[in-house]
């Protein structure tokens, strides 16, 4: 789950791992969208780090459009190399952004 505190917003990952997708939870009368960024990558983990929402799937990160956070840019994802393991946990503090993997940070 991530928090785009600017629009007051919430966004989750559910599903599973050959279907998952992304919910939209809008405190503008509690609507719900759900959109999937992409039928071959499969959003697992959120987080928002410098306006832009970022989701992990598998050994990549994917970053949004800083400006409509439901568009990815799923062309310049990054693929983390180090570790064995796929990403586990994303993380921004203090202006940097973690990727964490079972094995590596």
């Amino acid at each position: 789950m991530a928090e785009w505190v600017p629009t007051s917003v919430v966004y989750f990952s559910h599903g599973t791992n050959a279907s998952a997708s992304i919910t939209k939870l809008s405190a503008v009368g509690a609507t719900l969208a759900t959109f999937t960024p992409d039928a071959a990558v499969y959003p697992r983990i959120l987080c928002v780090h410098k306006n832009t929402l970022w989701f992990a799937s598998k050994d990549t990160v994917y970053p949004s459009n800083s400006l409509t956070p439901e568009t990815f840019d799923l062309t310049n994802g990054i693929k983390v190399t180090e570790g064995s393991a796929y990403i586990t946990a994303l993380v921004s503090m203090g202006g940097v952004l973690f990727v964490h993997k079972k094995d590596n940070i």
